[in-house]
């Protein structure tokens, strides 16, 4: 078989799916407009400089093209059943309690209070390395070795690492 039957295969197959359809739309968007498909647009953000209104109908309307298809709605309902177990999960008042917790401190602090978790979780299994009758392989040797390294480094340089973080993410 030759590319271009590949192509014309592949063609059929597809010709009548609205997600490679709207895929289509949103490329044909992207190179007409100069670039892809921008990061307000997809937030909803109506307001940007670039959400020119006809730009922004283009979006809704491959937005409408992407959930009519049949693949979104093969994956929306299991999506929804996994988003609704979160919400009423007791992993996630935790995970919210916690993060409420520990949102009172600075980023440098939490950069230690993370660094501490992971050096008690390489100390500890330092610890019961001792008691596992299995030898250790090297893999896992400098695993944990770096972790204890990396430990270590966020514990005492935390104020240059939330510096350079906060160079790098708040531009």
């Amino acid at each position: 078989m030759t590319n271009t039957e590949f192509v014309s295969r592949v063609r059929a197959v597809f010709a009548g799916s609205l997600l490679v359809r709207a895929i289509a739309a949103a490329v044909r968007l992207g190179y007409r407009e100069g670039a892809a498909v921008t990061r307000d647009a997809l937030a909803g953000d109506r307001s940007a400089p670039h959400g020119s209104p006809a730009r922004l109908q283009e979006f809704d309307r491959f937005l409408r093209l992407i959930t009519a298809s049949r693949m979104f709605v093969w994956c929306a309902r299991p999506a929804q059943w996994a988003a609704a177990a979160w919400r009423t999960s007791r992993t996630a008042a935790v995970a919210h309690r916690i993060r409420r917790e520990l949102s009172v401190f600075d980023f440098v602090s939490r950069c230690r209070i993370a660094g501490i978790a992971l050096l008690t979780a390489a100390l500890t299994d330092g610890v019961l390395r001792q008691f596992d009758p299995r030898p250790a392989s090297a893999i896992r040797v400098w695993l944990w070795s770096a972790l204890f390294a990396t430990s270590i480094l966020m514990i005492t340089a935390a104020p240059g690492l939330s510096a350079a973080w906060s160079r790098r993410f708040n531009r």
